[in-house]
């Protein structure tokens, strides 16, 4: 916030590379250890053998969507930074509310609780090309 006000757009900018880097190395470390490790992680949460394997299924197909997630993730905080409360809690509402629900409810019509699981990575592209829409607007 304090940059973007100063006028120090390159330093704003480059704090921002740095974020994505950052966040990205975290999301696809998480997306390979879902991807490689599913039932091991969700055995720590739960030690049902009948829910381990849909568990693992959905953490997969979820986990197709972390490192996108990177955008709405460090955008929304980019908005807290520069006093956009409205816009980074938009983020997270498109993100969570407006399109997974609505998605979910259709694609669990066509595949059934899949159709729930891939809402979630869907949702997290589409939020994430909303929200570099807003910065761009933002004229950050």
């Amino acid at each position: 916030g304090y940059n973007y006000g100063a006028g120090e757009k390159e330093r704003l900018h480059k704090i921002i590379r740095c974020s994505m880097l950052l966040v990205v190395a975290i999301m696809t470390a998480g997306t390979l250890a879902a991807l490689v490790f599913p039932q091991q992680i969700f055995a720590v949460f739960i030690d049902d053998p009948a829910l381990i394997g849909p568990g693992s299924t959905a953490l997969r197909i979820i986990s197709l969507g972390f490192i996108v997630s990177t955008v709405s993730v460090v955008y929304a905080g980019l908005f807290e930074a520069l006093g956009c409360g409205k816009k980074s809690l938009l983020i997270s509402l498109i993100r969570q509310i407006v399109i997974i629900i609505p998605l979910g409810f259709i694609l669990s019509r066509i595949w059934g609780p899949v159709g729930i699981w891939v809402c979630f990575p869907i949702a997290e592209f589409l939020a994430a090309g909303m929200a570099r829409i807003m910065v761009k607007k933002q004229n950050v």
